[in-house]
């Protein structure tokens, strides 16, 4: 298990990467994705889920890059804004 300097400020900022990217996933319209976007959105969705398990294990260092690979996948896909 690797954790960035302060435990608490390591969970606080991978928390946030996490609630960022289950935002930014929910406004996802799945019904407009292409069939590569399809695939994007599987990808960021296995790597929150990934991230989440990373939380619970307190691996807040792998928490947090997977959270943000999950939001410049989840970047590229049309939204409901």
């Amino acid at each position: 298990m690797v954790t960035l300097g302060n435990a608490d400020d390591s969970h606080t900022n991978a928390q946030h990467l996490l609630d960022q990217a289950n935002s930014d996933l929910s406004r996802v319209n799945r019904a407009e994705l292409t069939e590569s976007a399809t695939s994007a959105y599987e990808q960021a969705n296995e790597l929150v889920d990934a991230a989440q398990r990373a939380m619970t294990d307190q691996d807040y260092l792998a928490a947090s890059n997977l959270a943000a690979k999950a939001a410049a996948l989840t970047s590229q896909l049309p939204t409901n804004r």
